[in-house]
């Protein structure tokens, strides 16, 4: 049996299969179309108007999609279309909503795997029932490796950028800032997930992260001349980012009093990052985190420069 390649999943809401069985949109739809599963039922649709199949309305704000694109087959979770108001406002938890939609990606990524290996998926599979009312919960407690990804910047550029890629270099996120490097948009299938702001006039930094229109984190640097350390609270629970090298280029990110991951410069590569991620529940607000330790860093190389 020959097992197809896989990249992705681990509750990073994004997973590609090798498609060695040559599968189209069409033949994927039927066989998926017979399996109960707990996230609704798959349609012929479209996304960015590439043919897909869509699961609609995962949760309030996500839809799950499967897309056939040459040989490979893609999984993801796009926002919904259509929400109103009121469904917005009505949503609980925005890291609950990520973490089921991201699990309902979990659960097509096993179904299609067993498609490709030419095996039955006849048995339903469903996502877990409820949702976390703790954004940072482990939602996965069967996984013991945490997510690795890799956040690269490109060698010359007026402003700064980044893409982040998986370990199989399928892409997830990109973010941009602006000149003065007081905004950042973190993107996610070329759509604002989630941004990063700097404030101006402080005289140590603090920066803001919302989502929606909605802040949802305040951080804020504390005096140190060795190494830096921030703190500060998001969606209500504190936060702690300590470098604990001279140049700050190894960050360990705490929420409520439990890592959620730590970010490392490469050696000798400055605009390369190594992310391991050990709570995956809520990735855009890990990408935000882990832009704001990209710009702290700069400003730790700057002082050291000027020192």
């Amino acid at each position: 049996m020959i097992m197809p390649e896989i990249s992705g999943g681990n509750n990073t809401g994004f997973a590609t299969v090798q498609n060695i069985r040559n599968d189209t949109n069409e033949t994927l739809l039927a066989q998926l179309s017979a399996v109960q599963t707990g996230f609704g039922s798959p349609l012929a649709g479209d996304v960015k108007g590439e043919p897909s199949i869509l699961y609609h309305k995962v949760t309030a704000r996500f839809d799950v999609f499967v897309m056939v694109r040459n040989d490979k087959i893609i999984i993801g979770k796009i926002a919904s279309s259509g929400n109103s108001d009121s469904a917005e406002q009505s949503v609980p938890d925005i890291g609950a909503q990520n973490a089921a939609a991201n699990s309902a990606v979990d659960a097509l990524l096993e179904m299609i795997v067993r498609i490709e290996n030419g095996e039955s998926i006849a048995a339903p599979v469903s996502i877990p029932s409820g949702m976390p009312t703790d954004p940072f919960a482990h939602t996965d407690a069967s996984r013991n490796q945490p997510v690795k990804l890799i956040m690269k910047q490109p060698f010359m550029s007026v402003t700064p950028q980044y893409t982040v890629y998986t370990e199989g270099n399928a892409e997830l996120y990109s973010a941009k800032g602006n000149l003065t490097r007081h905004s950042f948009s973190i993107m996610k299938n070329g759509e604002e997930v989630i941004n990063l702001k700097r404030k101006y006039g402080k005289l140590m930094a603090e920066y803001t992260i919302q989502r929606g229109g909605e802040e949802i984190a305040h951080i804020k640097k504390r005096f140190r001349l060795v190494h830096s350390e921030l703190h500060g609270t998001v969606l209500g629970q504190p936060i702690d980012i300590e470098a604990t090298d001279l140049y700050s280029e190894l960050f360990h990110v705490h929420i409520g009093g439990t890592e959620i991951f730590k970010m490392e410069r490469q050696f000798g590569a400055s605009d390369v990052y190594h992310l391991e991620i050990y709570n995956s529940s809520d990735m855009d607000l890990v990408m935000a985190l882990a832009v704001l330790c990209d710009t702290v860093c700069d400003q730790q190389k700057k002082f050291n420069r000027d020192d």
